[in-house]
């Protein structure tokens, strides 16, 4: 095994996370990031009730500032960008796809809640 497989075994979920993005953010060729399920948009109704509808962002997702333990995505909404920062831990999974893109599986929703991007529980 080399030094980075040896730390993914002996180090808990998070770091191994970490060294996972790490090792795909350095074989992307494009800055561009995709979510694997999307981002969605929240809907309250008057009695309260959630409901989660698929959203298109308009633009290109990008990632920004990473540091020990979370990471950064800038995402463009109308003539702005929001930024929402996302603990390693939500990362089930990360893969650069054959275009070049950084590609993430996440355990929760990206959803859009009034004017600022949150993190759901996934259904």
């Amino acid at each position: 095994m080399n030094p980075d497989e040896v730390e993914r075994h002996i180090m808990n979920g998070s770091r191994a996370t970490k060294l996972a993005v790490e090792q795909a953010l350095s074989q992307k060729t494009t800055n561009e990031v995709r979510l694997a399920g999307g981002y969605w948009r929240v809907s309250e109704s008057e009695r309260s009730n959630r409901s989660y509808s698929p959203w298109k962002v308009t633009g290109t997702v990008t990632i920004g500032r990473t540091d020990e333990h979370w990471f950064e995505l800038i995402i463009p909404y109308g003539a702005a960008t929001r930024c929402i920062n996302l603990p390693y831990s939500v990362v089930q999974h990360v893969w650069v796809g054959s275009d070049g893109r950084l590609n993430l599986l996440l355990s929760v929703r990206v959803a859009f809640s009034g004017d600022q991007f949150v993190l759901e529980p996934s259904a």
